[in-house]
């Protein structure tokens, strides 16, 4: 039976314009929820190659960034992310997040 190789994560890089391209789309997505793109990112973590998207509140807006806030970009994002990355060949997480989130949309474990 063949191995498969296991890929370099450090040497994996995703094309600056499908980074631009993904960067784009969300702020589009994101700017009728009073929310803006801080930063998209790509690289190596502990659990693999992961695409970050980082939201945050529009200048003037909201005053933090909740975990409803983040699937309306999530959602629709992830669904065009195979039609934005088509040329890449390699597996990777995606996620959008903030730098916090708002207390009041925080969830209990205990109420899962």
């Amino acid at each position: 039976m063949a191995k498969k190789q296991k890929i370099q994560a450090e040497a994996v890089e995703l094309p600056p314009r499908a980074l631009d391209a993904v960067r784009r789309r969300a702020a589009i997505l994101a700017r009728p929820h009073g929310l803006q793109v801080h930063d998209v990112r790509f690289g190596p973590t502990d659990f693999g190659l992961t695409l970050s998207v980082v939201i945050e509140p529009e200048s003037g807006g909201k005053s933090a960034v909740s975990i409803t806030d983040c699937e309306v970009v999530s959602r629709p994002l992830s669904k065009e992310l195979d039609d934005l990355l088509k040329d890449f060949p390699h597996n990777y997480l995606f996620e959008v997040t903030s730098v916090g989130i708002s207390e009041d949309e925080e969830v209990s474990l205990d109420e899962q």
